[in-house]
C-alpha cells in the first residue's frame, strides 16, 4: 500500500528499521526494514584491499566485505581503495569496530561516529520529520522517498496531548 506521511520516529530493534510516520490522512503508520550496519575500513599502504577483505569476512558477525572506492577527502580530488564491511546487526557493531582497530592491515575505520539509526537514514536519503511517500507491504517497507515540502507550512495532524498536574503530589524524598 501507498501512503505519504511524516517520518516521525526511527529506531533500531534487534535486526530491523523501525519506522513510525503520521500520513497525511492524520492515521500512524508503522513500518519496518532489515537494518544492516556498514562501517568502512581503509588498509595501510602496505597491504592489499583483497588481505582486508579476506580478513573481515573470516568474522562470523559479518555479512559481507567489499572492495569499493570512493573520494578520500571532501573536496573530491582523489580517490582511494577502502572496503565496506556489512555487519549482521546494530548490536554486533562495537565488536566489529574493534575488531578493524586491532587489526594490523587497518588504517582508519570510518562511519562509526553516529549511532546505527542515524547511518541507516543516511543511506536511505531521509531524515526525521521530513515528508515522505512510502509503499509497504503487511508492514514491510518496500520502497521510500523523500518529498519536498519546504514550501510548505502545513505541520503534520498531530494530537495535542494535555496533561494536568494537581499541586497536592510532591517528592519528598529521592531513595537511590
Amino acid at each position: 500500500m501507498r501512503h505519504r506521511g511524516w517520518l516521525l520516529d526511527p529506531y533500531i530493534s534487534e535486526k530491523q528499521a523501525i519506522y513510525w510516520f503520521k500520513t497525511t490522512e492524520g492515521r500512524a503508520v508503522r513500518v519496518e526494514e532489515r537494518h544492516n550496519p556498514i562501517i568502512v575500513a581503509e588498509p595501510k599502504p602496505e597491504y592489499t584491499i583483497d588481505n582486508l577483505v579476506y580478513l573481515f569476512e573470516e568474522h562470523p558477525y559479518v555479512l559481507s566485505a567489499t572492495p569499493v572506492t570512493r573520494y578520500k577527502t571532501i573536496h573530491r580530488d582523489q580517490q582511494t581503495q577502502y572496503v565496506e564491511v556489512k555487519i549482521d546487526q546494530a548490536e554486533d557493531l562495537e565488536e566489529i569496530v574493534k575488531y578493524a582497530e586491532r587489526l594490523n592491515e587497518v588504517k582508519e575505520v570510518f562511519n562509526v561516529g553516529l549511532i546505527p539509526i542515524q547511518w541507516h537514514l543516511i543511506y536511505r536519503g531521509v531524515q526525521p520529520s521530513t515528508l515522505c511517500e512510502f509503499h509497504e507491504i503487511n508492514g514491510k517497507l518496500e520502497e521510500i522517498e523523500k518529498l519536498d515540502d519546504s514550501e510548505s507550512t502545513e505541520p503534520p495532524p498531530l494530537k495535542p496531548l494535555i496533561f494536568r498536574t494537581s499541586e497536592r503530589y510532591s517528592v519528598d524524598e529521592v531513595h537511590t
